[in-house]
């Protein structure tokens, strides 16, 4: 475990919270854009019927958030999730713990002004999740709804595999599942994973290799993803990973030294750059990182005078965390990072349009092309799945000698003036 020099974390939207209050969701769409939802805190954690006079609340800002409008949703429910598509546009999922009011998802398309309900059902009680500008899916134990235009009808179905008292994870927030493509992954409270395929048409149950509870995670690609587990007694913490989608899981050689539980994220724009932010405490929050997929964690010290909750991140220098329980008055809703610590040669600045490798999967060479700039002189670097840099070049050539390669996946990057891109690709045997 390394410690790094301290970075910043800005607190935004003071005072915007009554007493008791928690965020529990962010949803970040650009430099710009912020949604998140709050509630009573006693509500979340207490499991009890929704009063129904309790204010679910969603908070708004378009402009990074220097200021913030905050919206009274609905009475009688509770959100764990919010997901945006814009600054207009956003779903919320709510639920009630059997008050008599059904579990629902709501839609705005004027910024949070007024809610549609879109989906009434189980399924619409926990998290919402959209894969691209058509599927939208939304799950709770037991039951999802799935949908391929944007939310207008809806697919319902049951997953058999749940067993008794299994739940998904509900506390971690925005960071109880995690989105690739076509491909969605959420814990449950047994320690397993629910991995849905074909923008939610297909699902199946996967057990990770232990017992404890899947509190948060994350996936940076297709392939490498990581889990935060816990158990209550004894007290013991775990963090896992996966190589290959999720089938299969070991520990990390490394994990954040700390007897808190914490939400991780990936950190988009890196190769394998993670962040965990501890949760739920009264003496403060903590935040770690690591850059090589769990080899190794960097503690970067404290968030001063925060209990967080939720994290995410954009890109290396644009990052939220939400607050934990509002104490006392004039505290921050959010905290904003500000920091550089994880820009690196592996971060990609520019996504390039175009940039192909073929073949893909390749035993000996491998071609490239990247918006017509073929044989133009371009920096190459060559990594593997830790983000550790095996080969690196300037070099004008658009074919890389892969030969010497062991059998795996790895990630080609390149830049040139004005350009950068990264691609995965496989290398198998002859």
């Amino acid at each position: 475990m390394h410690q790094a020099d301290a970075q910043s974390w800005i607190p935004q939207g003071r005072g915007l919270l009554p007493l008791g209050y928690t965020v529990l969701s962010i949803s970040a769409v650009d430099d710009s854009v912020i949604w998140v939802t709050a509630a009573l805190e006693s509500v979340a954690l207490s499991g009890n019927p929704v009063p129904l006079d309790h204010k679910l609340k969603v908070l708004r800002s378009i402009d990074g958030g220097l200021s913030w409008e905050n919206h009274d949703v609905a009475t009688g429910r509770f959100s764990w999730d919010i997901t945006a598509e814009d600054a207009q546009t956003a779903w919320l999922t709510t639920q009630s713990y059997g008050n008599g009011i059904a579990n629902a998802l709501f839609k705005t398309e004027d910024g949070g002004f007024t809610w549609q309900n879109k989906l009434i059902h189980t399924a619409a009680g926990v998290f919402v999740r959209r894969f691209d500008d058509t599927h939208i899916l939304c799950q709770t134990n037991k039951w999802v709804a799935w949908s391929s235009n944007n939310g207008e009808d809806w697919n319902l179905d049951t997953i058999q595999e749940y067993l008794p008292n299994e739940f998904n994870t509900l506390a971690a927030g925005n960071n109880m599942a995690s989105v690739v493509g076509d491909t969605l992954w959420v814990g449950t409270s047994l320690g397993r994973i629910v991995r849905f395929t074909n923008y939610g048409a297909s699902s199946e149950m996967i057990y990770t290799g232990n017992v404890f509870y899947t509190q948060s995670l994350s996936f940076a690609d297709h392939l490498r993803g990581m889990i935060f587990h816990y158990k209550i007694s004894p007290h013991e913490f775990g963090l896992s990973r996966t190589f290959d989608g999720g089938n299969t899981w070991e520990l990390t050689p490394s994990k954040p030294e700390t007897n808190r539980s914490y939400n991780i994220t990936y950190v988009p724009g890196t190769v394998a750059t993670f962040v965990a932010v501890t949760e739920f405490s009264q003496d403060g929050s903590e935040y770690y990182w690591t850059t090589d997929f769990g080899e190794t964690w960097t503690k970067g010290g404290e968030i001063e005078n925060a209990q967080t909750n939720c994290v995410q991140f954009l890109s290396p220098t644009k990052g939220w965390a939400s607050t934990g329980n509002i104490t006392q008055g004039g505290e921050p809703i959010v905290y904003r990072w500000l920091g550089d610590i994880f820009t690196s040669s592996a971060y990609v600045r520019h996504q390039l349009n175009g940039f192909e490798v073929s073949p893909n999967p390749a035993s000996a060479k491998l071609q490239y092309h990247f918006d017509n700039d073929d044989n133009k002189m371009h920096e190459l670097t060559l990594l593997d799945l830790y983000g550790r840099i095996l080969r690196s070049e300037k070099t004008s050539s658009n074919e890389l000698d892969i030969s010497s390669l062991p059998s795996g996946s790895y990630f080609l990057q390149i830049q040139s003036e004005d350009k950068a891109g990264t691609r995965m690709f496989v290398k198998v045997e002859e």
